[in-house]
């Protein structure tokens, strides 16, 4: 049962981090996107506490682990695709088209977030 707390609560900086830096760069609005997750883990983590023997009570917190581990691994394998996409809309330009190589990376990183969680189940 630690190495699930353990890795929800790595989830829960890695996903404030995200959304801070989704949100506007003002204080308030990081404050904002940070208490979202929060609140959303400590729904998740309340769900988890009263446990059964076959484990169904865990599964609010390790759908919310595995989905702040795509969000996470999302915004950072694009991080200079949504640098580019923001500065051709301050341009007036038309953004570029998703390419299959980028919906192979989404697959790909479901893929590898659900690997991760599923041996904490």
């Amino acid at each position: 049962m630690g190495t699930l707390w353990i890795t929800a609560a790595v989830a829960v900086v890695a996903l404030a981090v995200v959304f801070a830096s989704l949100f506007p760069s003002t204080r308030r609005g990081k404050w904002e996107a940070v208490l979202l997750v929060l609140a959303v883990a400590a729904y998740a983590a309340l769900r988890a506490l009263p446990e059964d023997e076959n484990g169904e009570s865990r599964m609010a917190l390790l759908v919310f682990i595995a989905v702040a581990i795509y969000f996470t691994l999302m915004r950072v394998s694009f991080i200079g695709w949504f640098k580019r996409q923001e500065e051709l809309v301050r341009l007036g330009r038309p953004v570029e088209k998703l390419k299959a190589r980028h919906y192979a990376f989404f697959i790909l990183g479901l893929a590898v977030s659900m690997a991760v969680v599923i041996p904490l189940r």
